[in-house]
């Protein structure tokens, strides 16, 4: 089973992706800080796939989570930035636009871990 990391500060919103993403058959985890992160990695847990908000409030970012758990796990990790946010710095990771359907984040989950991964288009847009 495939295990996500969900990078969220809001404990309902974080709730929600739990809820889902087990539904889906993926095993999940969660933090709400690069910190929490740090804690989870150290600790020995090993994501296969990270969604991660963009603000985690106090200067926090989602980028800074991914960033720092690649660096700890020694290697990249396919990953999502979901943001209500209208600019962010350029990075190189499929970005959603809140508010997300539950479907098109499936099926963003799905191709991040699929076996052929698709390319995933910069900026997504959910209707």
């Amino acid at each position: 089973m495939a295990e996500i990391l969900i990078i969220e500060d809001s404990p309902p919103i974080r709730a929600i992706y739990t809820v889902l993403l087990r539904d889906w058959g993926y095993g999940v985890c969660s933090a709400a800080s690069t910190r929490d992160v740090v804690a989870l990695i150290r600790s020995g847990y090993r994501p296969d796939a990270i969604v991660a908000d963009y603000n985690l409030g106090g200067g926090d970012t989602g980028i800074t989570a991914i960033e720092t758990a690649e660096e700890l796990l020694g290697r990249s990790i396919p990953a999502v930035m979901i943001t209500g946010e209208s600019s962010l710095p350029d990075v190189d990771l499929p970005i959603l636009r809140k508010p997300v359907t539950r479907d098109h984040l499936k099926d963003v989950i799905g191709r991040l871990l699929g076996p052929y991964r698709t390319p995933l288009p910069q900026d997504t847009h959910t209707s």
